[in-house]
């Protein structure tokens, strides 16, 4: 077994971790995430035990929750974790978070195809991402401060692409919108967000649809409303969301 970091100054603990060798990195092929890069998740073990020590004595989790939410006919399944870790025999590291997801029910061409294995593939990707704030493989998710499709990982969002352009009623629709205000008693931030749970079909602990709720809570005009439905569109396209 490598040895482990000795002092937890600095960035050592960082670049111990941060590059990737060649063969735990796959290219994702097909789909809305073609182009960018799949990390093997036996590799993160791996460097958590060459860095920290076995699991259970350099290391180890704790799942603190696990819950599933419902949206546009998809049930997915959300596993938040905290990493520990110590270096030597230095008492154990203040809990770094990490929150991750799967499909439990997605629709395919086919139909809906049900995995048995979501809650482990999101606890999986939980200690992906409390690893990250360690600076596990920040040589995929940051490579000289610029992200791009060929250092992003499937945990990003793709770029956005160039709108398509639109033609006749739709144009007029677009035309028709474009010219309304966005509400302005919510903020930028807080708008988009909810532009972005709406177009990925999420729903509200109340079991509500964002848009509703929206309308509800900042009592949002007709052509306020018609501009949040083009926002949303627009979203869909430039994130390539169904």
């Amino acid at each position: 077994m490598a040895d482990k970091v000795k002092p937890v100054t600095g960035m050592e603990i960082y670049n111990a971790l941060a590059k990737v060798p060649a063969e735990a990195t796959r290219k994702i092929t097909g789909g809305r995430l073609n182009g960018f890069t799949d990390i093997n998740p036996m590799w993160r073990i791996q460097k958590l035990t060459e860095t920290f020590g076995p699991c259970g004595i350099g290391w180890y989790t704790e799942i603190v929750d696990r819950w599933t939410t419902e949206g546009n006919g998809e049930i997915s399944a959300h596993v938040r974790i905290k990493l520990y870790y110590r270096v030597d025999s230095s008492s154990w590291s203040a809990p770094v978070e990490g929150v991750g997801g799967s499909k439990v029910v997605s629709k395919e061409n086919k139909g809906a195809y049900h995995s048995d294995e979501a809650f482990k593939m999101a606890y999986t990707d939980a200690i992906s991402v409390a690893c990250k704030a360690l600076g596990m493989a920040a040589d995929i998710y940051f490579a000289k401060g610029v992200k791009t499709r060929e250092n992003a990982t499937k945990y990003d969002d793709p770029p956005t692409p160039e709108p398509t352009p639109a033609s006749g009623k739709q144009q007029q629709y677009l035309d028709r919108a474009a010219e309304e205000q966005r509400p302005t008693n919510i903020d930028h931030e807080t708008y988009w967000k909810v532009v972005d749970a709406y177009a990925r079909g999420r729903l509200t602990k109340s079991g509500e649809d964002y848009r509703t709720v929206l309308i509800r809570k900042y009592n949002l005009t007709a052509g306020q409303i018609t501009r949040f439905d083009l926002d949303v569109t627009n979203y869909k396209n430039a994130n390539s969301l169904d």
